[in-house]
């Protein structure tokens, strides 16, 4: 509904298909811990973060996890986990632990996490 504010609601209940594709992929996930993340925030975070894994990644995919906030604060918390079809679970459950490990502290240093993750690749 756009009449009162010109923007649309945004609702987290979008349902889509689950990812049929058969390419397999080295996905790579960085998510922003810093001081402009609330633990509210960080939670829709993971809860998103759940939902591209379940409904958006090949199962035969392989995922890591890296979160960051300022220097030198830069964790890899699933490292290249796959493929999918047969890892979903620990994906599942290393979103979770970052849910309760969440720090929320510092600057967004993108920049250096960005870079760090594609060392990884």
């Amino acid at each position: 509904d756009t009449s009162d504010t010109g923007t649309f609601e945004v609702s987290i209940d979008c349902q889509f298909q689950v990812c049929q594709s058969a390419d397999a992929l080295n996905v790579g996930f960085i998510l922003d811990e810093s001081g402009s993340i609330d633990s509210d925030e960080w939670d829709l975070l993971i809860d998103f973060m759940k939902r591209i894994i379940e409904f958006d990644v090949s199962p035969q995919s392989y995922v890591s996890m890296f979160k960051y906030a300022s220097l030198p604060y830069y964790q890899q918390f699933l490292d290249w986990t796959g493929p999918k079809a047969t890892t979903e679970t620990q994906m599942q459950s290393s979103l979770e632990d970052a849910r309760d490990d969440y720090n929320g502290g510092g600057l967004t240093f993108t920049w250096d996490a960005v870079s760090r993750t594609l060392d990884e690749f």
